[in-house]
């Protein structure tokens, strides 16, 4: 991810969503993303349900509902700049 804005567009059930910016390259147009974040004090259980409802959305597809991109499970995932 090119960007990712310190602009919180809300809070989840996990963690505070924010608004990112997603570049994949030369050539292909950044494009928004929501990027949803656990909150620090989250319990094992609260990352389980974050990563079992990112495996529902990787299987869903519908026109008027968002695509996953992706998840990080590792390190600091969100980097302000």
């Amino acid at each position: 991810m090119a960007d990712c804005a310190s602009i919180a567009a809300g809070k989840g059930a996990f963690g505070v969503v924010y608004k990112g910016l997603m570049s994949e390259g030369p050539g292909v147009p950044d494009y928004l993303v929501a990027v949803k974040s656990l909150h620090q004090s989250g319990s094992a259980g609260d990352r389980t349900e974050l990563l079992e409802e990112a495996a529902v959305m990787a299987q869903f597809s519908h026109p008027h509902v968002v695509s996953l991109v992706g998840v990080v499970t590792v390190g600091k995932p969100l980097s302000k700049r």
